[in-house]
């Protein structure tokens, strides 16, 4: 089925239910709900999915494909990349969703195929399955760690190392996204990451 990689996803979500994992009748019960909510869409090269200054009203599970969430430098009006997903990833906005306030970042899908749910619809689904909440602390707290490291890295290393760690932890992500982009996210000017390469 199309929605198997985003309940592998789920399953492997710290704190996730045994209960909504289980094959007894309230654990297909719950996954018949996902199936029947969800919307799978493919998006062509570089889809806006939530630009800044809108509410973020769907969570997106990446199901296939790269996706990256960005910023203007107010001052400079360049792109600043925050995160950078490779499937299999919850892409949101993490504040805007859930919070239900107007967003600071642009979410775009670089290419691929995407799963989503509405957050009226996650709202509902809480009363049917009031463990869903649970998963969604688990996403936050996902996205969470993934924006403290990379800011501990550009606090404590040098643009050659945090190159090198991404290109080791996320190879698929260095040859997807182009050379701006991937400079933006490590801090460091597109001319810096060209001299890293060639060395």
């Amino acid at each position: 089925m199309k929605t198997d990689g985003l309940f592998q996803a789920l399953y492997q979500l710290a704190d996730f239910p045994d209960v909504l994992r289980a094959h007894t009748d309230y654990g297909v019960k719950f996954r018949k709900h996902v199936d029947d909510l969800v919307v799978i869409n493919s998006y062509p090269h570089q889809e806006i999915l939530l630009s800044a200054g809108h509410r973020a009203d769907r969570m997106y599970f990446l199901n296939r494909g790269f996706a990256r969430a960005y910023k203007y430098d107010e001052r400079t009006a360049e792109e600043l990349t925050d995160f950078l997903w490779e499937d299999p990833s919850f892409v949101v906005d993490t504040g805007s969703f859930y919070l239900q306030q107007p967003s600071e970042t642009f979410l775009q899908v670089w290419e691929g195929e995407v799963i989503s749910a509405s957050y009226a619809d996650l709202e509902d689904s809480v009363k049917l399955f009031p463990e869903i909440v649970m998963m969604t602390r688990s996403v936050i707290q996902q996205h969470q760690k993934f924006y403290r490291r990379r800011l501990d890295r550009i606090r404590t290393m040098n643009a050659e190392i945090r190159y090198q760690l991404l290109l080791e932890e996320h190879p698929r992500i260095v040859q997807a996204f182009p050379g701006y982009v991937i400079a933006s996210f490590l801090g460091i000017a597109p001319g810096s990451l060209s001299r890293i390469k060639s060395r």
